[in-house]
């Protein structure tokens, strides 16, 4: 009813983001899997990066860190979000990272 009247929540894009928790990787944790209806995901990078870039666009299978990762977290749970679900899951082994002939 409140969708009727112009009052609900606007329709998300249905975005999905997978992404996998690697713990060996020291400096960054995070490797992002999985985007649904959408090519990539705008993250601002560290505060302390050396060359002043304030964001990045990160693609599937590129690395964030921590700090991205909750400003990610943060973005989603805004009320006008395109996320509509971050998945995080445990890396299962660097078997499949590998290329196999």
């Amino acid at each position: 009813m409140l969708n009727l009247l112009g009052l609900g929540k606007s329709n998300r894009k249905g975005v999905k983001v997978t992404i996998e928790y690697c713990p060996k990787s020291v400096t960054l944790p995070y490797k992002v899997k999985k985007l649904i209806n959408q090519a990539s995901l705008s993250v601002p990078t560290n505060k302390k990066d050396s060359f002043g870039f304030t964001d990045k666009k990160i693609r599937v299978g590129e690395f964030l860190n921590e700090t991205q990762l909750e400003i990610l977290i943060d973005q989603s749970k805004e009320a006008n979000a395109e996320i509509d679900e971050i998945e995080i899951i445990e890396s299962s082994s660097l078997s499949s990272d590998l290329l196999l002939d």
